[in-house]
C-alpha cells in the first residue's frame, strides 16, 4: 500500500479562516491570505482551512518542509457551519 501525504498528527496549530474564499485560488493565493490578512508565516507548518461562499467545500493548506500541500474536499450533502464567538473590545 502506498503512503499518503498527510499532515502530521502533532500539527502545531490549526486555523479556520472564517471569510468565504474564491476557490479558484491555489496555494499561492491562499498563502498570500495567510501572510497578508492573518499576519502569519505560511511556512511555519500550521494548517489553514478555508471555505467558499456556499460552505459545502473546504480547502486546507500547509507547508511540509518540501512545499505546500493543498487539500480540497467537497462535502456532499453537508455544510461547514461556523460558530464564531462574539468578540468584545474594551477601550
Amino acid at each position: 500500500m502506498k503512503s499518503a501525504i498527510r499532515p502530521s498528527l502533532n500539527l502545531p496549530q490549526v486555523y479556520l479562516y472564517i471569510k468565504p474564499v474564491d476557490f479558484r485560488k491555489s496555494f499561492l493565493g491562499l498563502s498570500a491570505i495567510v501572510e497578508c490578512e492573518l499576519g502569519h508565516n505560511p511556512f511555519a507548518g500550521h494548517l489553514y482551512a478555508f471555505t467558499h461562499r456556499k460552505r459545502n467545500k473546504i480547502k486546507c493548506l500547509f507547508w511540509d518542509n518540501t512545499g505546500f500541500v493543498l487539500y480540497y474536499k467537497s462535502l456532499s450533502g453537508l455544510l461547514v457551519i461556523l460558530v464564531v464567538p462574539e468578540i468584545i473590545f474594551s477601550a
